[in-house]
């Protein structure tokens, strides 16, 4: 059988980052010999395996000295892997040899272990002929030490290659929340999927974990994802939990190729909370963009108030950066809901929140975090009289009344991981962008002789006098009109309009002007920036301008709009300093990125006007349209 695998199947086997096959694609030279890497067999992404393996035996590439025992762990598996799952399954779980027994002595066995055809019954009756799968299956039994690692393996390689891969979580996660389920939980501990839906493996991952198997998993019902995940937990031989049992409820967002939309995001969550029973608990994993920080969106905002206002919403922590696989960045937050808190008045509710984003989530701060989560289940007099080791609590009416980020944060540059790591991360996005066609302006290596360059707050910057701060103008309305001279103020850094202008005479005589490579920037409602690159314009307050001496404006833009909506004080920001020797090239990429931006956003515009204009026609009875036939 000839097996397929993928780029990120490679680097896994050969336990390196992906951008790292990439860099063995391109250098076919391997200790002065002319050693090419394999030619992709199936569109540009899938490759021979045995050719691969082939190659890392010539080569001694990566750093796994087992390369070709693990590698057919990590091969691509046509349709999704169920056939090759639900074989891995039933092997776990009975005493069949697949490559030994006939195609009906796996009927048989499959019939006594799923009469009912709930998890494998199905597969096995499809593919029990397929001879080559049942050696695929087989490999990869011999390649994990058995059948139930072998079916973990699988799932892990589903997660790494398909869309699961953007928010697949790490260990900690599961390690958190299982702490917080036996702290909720001690004498009988089981979890469920709270999105019946969609479901996650999040709550499976969590009773996995549990290496004596004690711990319950309530299955979800449903073909596709459901049956893939009891298909896991029938390997595993998890135990179900008793009819009386009130598992806990636990719910990664946004759900499996579902959008990351604020409201849509916070659907599941809505409905969870009417489901929950009295006394049930549920734990909630999703983006701290939706989570934690001000959203902007006006239903947005209703979705999560309308959460807030049950009252079952009884803790949010903002978690750290790098609990999403393939994504260090990315942070996470934790919402707690359980009853509301019927004692109280409604306008003395409180929220317990934490921000433990620059806290290692390991040891004494988990546990510590854990109880203060398991304190937030309590009455208001025991929050109040809590001394909390990361958290604190909030009025639920004032959040309410303000609209304001659940979790406030202090302003803090993006980007606090090691160098290595940021390097990683941008190689593995410069390369989903370059597929998509995003950005092939530049090409984006990693550095053989590091040039770092360093941050400085806005503050320390001014303070140096590498740079200055300098104040907007206030142009009267009656003075904006047609002219040769631009004005910047905070519609045009926020992108709400086609921007005003000055007659010439007018703009000399009374106002500053910018210079070429200045940085015009707003505070409110989040902080937003732009590069005027020509100069010449005016800035409307409370619009400001950012005069650098050194650096890239580009970069400090960059590192501008990528704050959080809530970090309003310039003084505090962080503003990156490239290397004089890579300050070019940088702004060069950067220049481009916004060119396709600017482009992009265009194409928005008509397309949106576009689709207003087919309305109106088509509802006035001026237009007809009619689809064309695909090619």
């Amino acid at each position: 059988m000839t097996l397929l695998i993928s780029r990120a199947g490679i680097a896994a086997a050969a336990r390196v980052q992906r951008p790292v096959v990439t860099m063995w694609q391109k250098r076919t030279s391997v200790r002065g010999e002319l050693i090419p890497f394999p030619a992709p067999v199936v569109g540009e992404e899938l490759f021979d395996l045995d050719q691969v393996i082939a190659w890392q035996a010539a080569t001694g590439r990566g750093n796994n000295a087992s390369f070709a025992e693990d590698a057919p762990l990590h091969a691509a598996v046509p349709g999704g892997g169920d056939a090759l799952d639900a074989m891995l399954t039933l092997a776990a779980v009975t005493d069949v040899t697949l490559t030994e027994s006939d195609p009906d002595e796996l009927m048989t066995a499959a019939i006594e272990v799923d009469p009912s055809d709930t998890t494998l019954l199905r597969e096995i009756r499809a593919t029990a002929q397929d001879a080559e799968l049942r050696e695929l299956a087989d490999r990869m039994i011999d390649a994990a030490y058995g059948a139930s690692a072998a079916v973990e393996k699988l799932a892990a390689e589903r997660a790494r290659a398909g869309e699961e891969r953007r928010w697949s979580l790490g260990d900690p996660v599961v390690d958190l929340v299982r702490l917080l389920g036996e702290s909720v939980s001690p004498s009988s501990f089981s979890v469920s999927d709270g999105d019946p839906g969609s479901p996650g493996d999040l709550a499976l991952r969590v009773a996995l974990a549990d290496a004596e198997r004690a711990t319950a998993w309530a299955p979800p019902s449903g073909d596709g994802t459901g049956r893939r995940l009891r298909r896991r937990a029938l390997a595993a031989r998890l135990p179900v939990p008793d009819l009386e049992a009130r598992p806990l409820r636990v719910v990664q967002v946004p759900s499996r190729g579902h959008s990351s939309d604020p409201t849509a995001v916070l659907r599941p969550v809505d409905e969870l909370v009417l489901s929950l029973a009295p006394g049930e608990v549920a734990v909630v994993v999703g983006p701290a963009g939706v989570l934690c920080d001000e959203l902007t969106g006006r239903d947005d905002r209703l979705a999560r108030a309308d959460v807030l206002r049950t009252g079952r919403l009884r803790a949010a922590v903002r978690l750290p950066a790098g609990l999403v696989v393939d994504k260090p960045r990315a942070e996470l937050g934790l919402w707690l809901l359980g009853d509301a808190d019927e004692q109280a008045a409604v306008g003395e509710r409180l929220l317990v929140t934490g921000e433990i984003s620059r806290t290692d989530l390991t040891g004494s701060a988990m546990h510590g975090l854990v109880a203060d989560l398991v304190a937030a289940l309590g009455g208001v007099a025991q929050i109040r009289a809590r001394a909390f080791a990361h958290c604190h609590p909030e009025r639920t009416a004032r959040l309410l009344a303000t609209d304001a980020a659940l979790v406030p944060r202090p302003a803090a540059r993006v980007g606090n991981e090691p160098a290595g790591a940021t390097a990683v991360t941008a190689l593995t996005t410069w390369e989903r962008a370059t597929e998509r066609g995003l950005a092939g302006a530049f090409t984006v290596m990693a550095a053989e002789t590091p040039d770092p360059g360093h941050h400085l707050t806005l503050e320390q910057l001014v303070a140096s006098g590498a740079a200055r701060v300098l104040p907007g103008s206030r142009v009267p309305a009656e003075q904006r009109g047609e002219g040769p001279v631009r004005v910047i103020g905070p519609d045009e850094v926020l992108g709400r309009g086609p921007g005003a202008a000055l007659d010439a005479l007018t703009a000399h005589a009374v106002y500053r002007l910018t210079e070429p490579g200045d940085v015009v920037f707003v505070t409110r409602p989040r902080p937003r920036a732009v590069v005027d690159e020509e100069g010449g314009s005016v800035v409307a307050a409370p619009a400001r301008v950012l005069r650098l001496r050194t650096g890239s404006p580009f970069a400090v833009v960059a590192a501008i709009n990528a704050l959080p909506a809530d970090a309003d004080r310039p003084h505090a920001w962080s503003v990156p300093i490239p290397a004089s020797s890579a300050t070019a090239t940088l702004d060069s990429a950067l220049r481009s990125l916004d060119e396709r931006r600017r482009a992009l956003q265009e194409e928005l515009a008509l397309l949106g006007e576009l689709e207003i204009d087919l309305v109106e026609g088509v509802t006035a009875g001026a237009l007809i349209v009619r689809t064309r036939e695909k090619e």
